[in-house]
């Protein structure tokens, strides 16, 4: 219930705090090597579908989703987030 009732900018917040303390040791810089932050209690929906009032209308190969599912390095998102 606390991770639902969380705003959005603390969890991130708490994310990039947490990546740094895990990976800093190997030069992680959360400042330099985060650009987005999605909150997973809740929000994860918005990483798959558009929200027509909000979204653009993206190309296929442009769509959040699609990059997303696409390894960067040896980085890779698993599970239902990489669904195609």
């Amino acid at each position: 219930m606390e991770l639902l009732q969380t705003p959005f900018p603390t969890s991130s917040a708490i994310s990039a705090n947490q990546l740094a303390r895990m990976l800093g040791g190997a030069g992680f810089d959360s400042a330099r090597d985060i650009e987005a932050s999605p909150s997973i209690a809740g929000r994860t929906a918005m990483l798959l579908l558009p929200i027509r009032y909000f979204d653009p209308d993206w190309k296929e190969e442009e769509k959040p989703w699609v990059i997303g599912r696409k390894p960067f390095g040896s980085i890779a998102i698993a599970n239902s987030d990489a669904r195609s």
